[in-house]
């Protein structure tokens, strides 16, 4: 390339004081308005000053820059530009007086320009002109006094108004007028008359003497020198610049065919390119006429490369005299948004400086994305909320699919969180059960409400460790404040409280686990050290549920070292509530054996059909023999937050243990499962071990509750977050109103089945599960549960009751209506018949 010979420009690059970078929306409209608008947040988050919009054939400019506005409101707005001829000085004048008006304080630039007879003629079908900078110079004389707010009156050779005056009230600040100019009588007039001037598609090598002939009109208008920013349009992307080169070929092809471009090309030095180029094109040989664009020509003006080369070419316009450097993202590598994203952290990050340090850059890189899609995330998991109306509550895809769609070797080189991202409607979602749905009535509820996934995300973002008082004290007392909060919420004994609520010290005490297993397994252990199980061979210590108690009792007995053949299930009654009097037998039985009855757990909602174990005779049972008693209320005792649904743990004033889950129907996602006991020191005993690096100060003076001793592992997370967030957003009316209409949907649907006549409940309806059956008997039952694994809508589970098969439908999730229950009983209904 022959560089062109340029004037260095009136003050030195350090005597100016650099504006932060800008952005314009130009190069990737087609990739839509999201795109922009996602940009634009960005810029805001990176630290850029400005957001720029073009106009052709696609998005309207004052409309994108009002949106803009809205994602972003620090940013300055700016037209880039508008072509003049298409609208009169007032109405271009009105639609950037009407952005003022939105936005007093913020910079609003109003971007003029010639625009080309393609735009103009062909595509607007309006006229050109022959005369473009006698028609800008009236244009410019016209829109100046209109928004100085004077009344004008104009009679010239391309324009006649007035007397007309602004009809838009502004306060001080005024949208500033920016000319885009390449030739030298059109860069004069912006030094004449212009707040600033706008420049695109040259070189850096071509700056300085663009900015020295808008510093000749300045001083032929008599203006201070620099009183007209300059701005350009920098043309860089981080990508594969080898890749990159057939578009950007075709890109300058473009703009080399508009006269006033060519000349800009040939005074920076490309005559030869653009000769050949416009002999090829007369010829109609494009395939030529493109080829003709120099691998020079392209890496002068179209940038590709690494975030260095993005970063130094930025720092070379302004070093040639760019007062403004507004980076033209090119969207071309394989991720298009990804690339845009990749080349802003690159321009923000030569901004800010670089550190040196490059796990310091790494780190401000990852939380510069955190914002960015964070931002974007939250959207995502909103629209997901609404979109799960319409999507199948169960996935459709094979064992497998999910890897066949995920690279084989994990990514060598970082920067596609934008993809991940975008894997989540590509990969993620298809193979998703949707818990959140208004037809799962599967298992049982699994709230995911909008404030406990905020505390999530605070949580999260804190990332900070439970484990004791003193390594985090708000972690430890907002969990004892909310268990002390849901005591008193559910009605339950004041010895489970921390803090009774004459402000004395409580005995006992809650702590959040994350599932009801551990919390059962805690109990279990407790048991052992009340007993002196030291004492005791584990094999002869004995728990008992029924069969109707969740399998994790099983489970966690084995963790404790308890066999299985130790765990015994107790008969139940007609309702499949355990039997008071079998269990005594059983326990006769097994101490004349010299076994040593350990625990027994009583439940309170079963998982199979919602059955209530009458814990005050079991009590009768087990005290007189210092048996553990400990209840699972999983999924009822949520309940227990409505006063006349407290019957749900009713007997629990004898327990020793007494656990539920709020993330299954108290509007708190997983996990979060609540556990109080009467007594704290078995359970802290069991479980404390304190090495010399965790003793701390106010642990050996008894001030503190450490939770690192109410629970098996020694760290833990914030969960005490979500149930404050949650309980403060919904209050106990909301959470009380959410039971009982999950409650109310279930006792219609339990209606509609006892009227029918194919249909019946094998099981009393349990607050808000119901477990239905054909009359017909089993096979008839499993059709049934098969047209409903059909139908994309709903999901239910299978269980058997007394021997026969049914479908138990468990309502709860807060998008559940009475309009979902009854299009799913007109659809059971049909299904029957």
């Amino acid at each position: 390339m022959t560089a062109h010979t340029v004037t260095e420009p009136t003050a030195a690059p350090d005597a100016r004081r650099r504006r932060p970078p800008g952005i314009t929306f130009a190069s990737f409209q087609p990739l839509g308005i999201d795109a922009g608008l996602t940009a634009a947040r960005w810029a805001e988050e990176l630290g850029f000053a400005s957001f720029w919009t073009a106009e052709t054939t696609g998005l309207e400019a004052f409309s994108t820059l009002s949106a803009a506005g809205c994602a972003a409101p620090t940013l300055a707005l700016g037209t880039g530009v508008l072509a003049l001829q298409l609208r009169t000085p007032l109405l271009a004048v009105q639609g950037a007086a009407t952005l003022q008006a939105l936005s007093p304080e913020r910079e609003i630039n109003l971007g003029v320009g010639i625009s080309s007879t393609a735009v103009v003629g062909r595509w607007h079908g309006a006229r050109y002109g022959d005369r473009p900078l006698a028609q800008t110079r009236e244009w410019l004389e016209l829109a100046r006094p209109l928004l100085e707010g004077e009344k004008v009156t104009h009679d010239g050779d391309h324009y006649a108004v007035g007397p007309t005056r602004l009809g838009v009230r502004l306060g001080e600040r005024r949208p500033r007028l920016v000319l885009a100019a390449l030739n030298e009588r059109m860069l004069r007039l912006a030094g004449e008359l212009g707040d600033g001037v706008l420049l695109n598609y040259l070189p850096a090598s071509a700056v300085p003497w663009c900015v020295e002939q808008v510093r000749q009109g300045e001083l032929a208008a008599g203006r201070p020198p620099g009183s007209v920013r300059v701005s350009a349009y920098v043309h860089v992307g981080v990508c594969d610049p080898g890749a990159a080169r057939a578009k950007a070929r075709r890109d300058l092809f473009g703009y080399a065919v508009v006269p006033a471009y060519a000349k800009a090309f040939e005074r920076a030095g490309f005559a030869a390119e653009v000769a050949a180029l416009g002999a090829a094109f007369e010829a109609g040989d494009r395939s030529a006429a493109e080829a003709a664009i120099s691998d020079d020509m392209i890496d002068a003006i179209n940038i590709c490369g690494d975030a260095d080369t993005v970063a130094a070419a930025v720092d070379a316009y302004e070093h040639a005299g760019v007062d403004e450097a507004v980076i033209m993202p090119l969207p071309w590598g394989e991720d298009r948004l990804g690339t845009i994203r990749l080349t802003m952290e690159a321009v923000a990050r030569r901004d800010t400086g670089r550190s040196g340090d490059a796990r310091r850059e790494r780190l401000e890189l990852a939380e510069s994305a955190f914002r960015t899609h964070g931002h974007r995330l939250i959207d995502w998991v909103a629209d997901y909320w609404r979109r799960t109306d319409d999507l199948p509550v169960g996935p459709s895809v094979e064992p497998g699919w999910v890897r066949s769609q995920l690279d084989a070797h994990p990514p060598e080189h970082g920067g596609d969180l934008a993809g991940a991202v975008a894997d989540l409607d590509r990969v993620i979602v298809p193979a998703l059960t949707h818990w959140q749905a208004p037809g799962f009535f599967g298992y049982f509820p699994a709230n995911a409400s909008p404030p406990a996934v905020l505390a999530e995300l605070v949580s999260a973002g804190l990332g900070v460790q439970g484990m004791l008082w003193a390594t985090s004290p708000a972690v430890t007392e907002l969990e004892q404040h909310v268990l002390d909060w849901l005591v008193e919420a559910c009605g339950l004994p004041e010895d489970f409280r921390h803090r009774r609520s004459d402000g004395t010290p409580g005995p006992g005490g809650g702590v959040i686990q994350d599932s009801a297993s551990s919390g059962t397994l805690c109990a279990i252990l407790a048991a052992r050290h009340r007993l002196d199980a030291g004492t005791q061979r584990i094999d002869s210590l004995v728990v008992y549920g029924t069969s109707e108690t969740h399998s994790s009792l099983e489970k966690d007995a084995r963790v404790a070292g308890i066999p299985k053949a130790r765990v015994r299930a107790v008969p139940t009654d007609g309702v499949l509530a355990m039997d008071p009097e079998a269990l005594a037998t059983l326990i006769e039985e097994d101490r004349r054996a010299g076994l040593v009855p350990l625990l027994v757990c009583a439940t309170s909602g079963t998982t199979s059909t919602g059955a209530f174990d009458p814990v005050e005779a079991i009590a009768d049972v087990t005290e007189p023999l210092g048996i553990w008693l400990h209840l699972d209320a999983a999924w009822a005792g949520s309940a227990g937050v409505a006063p006349e649904l407290r019957w749900v743990s009713d007997g629990v004033e004898r327990v020793d243990s007494y656990l539920f889950n709020p993330h299954k129907w108290l509007l708190t996602n997983f996990d979060c499962s609540t556990l109080w006991v009467r007594n704290r020191a078995a359970l802290t005993e069991a479980l404390s071990i304190v090495p010399e690096y965790l003793r701390t100060a106010q642990s050996e003076a008894g001030e503190v509750v450490d939770f690192r001793d109410w629970q098996v592992p020694l760290g833990r997370r914030f969960r005490a977050l979500k149930l404050f967030f949650v309980m403060r957003h919904y209050g106990l009316e909301g959470l009380r109103d959410h039971i009982r209409t999950g409650i109310a949907d279930a006792a219609w649907l339990e209606e509609a089945i006892v009227a029918h006549p194919t249909l019946e409940l094998v099981a009393p309806r349990s607050l808000a599960l119901v477990c239905v059956a054909h009359v017909d008997g089993d096979e008839a039952t499993g059709r049934l549960l098969e047209a409903i694994a059909d139908d994309p809508r709903y999901l239910c589970t299978r269980t058997v009751v007394a021997g026969r098969v049914a479908a138990r439908v468990a309502v709860g999730s807060p998008r559940t209506t009475r309009r979902t229950i009854e299009e799913f009983w007109a659809f059971l209904a049909a299904a029957a018949a």
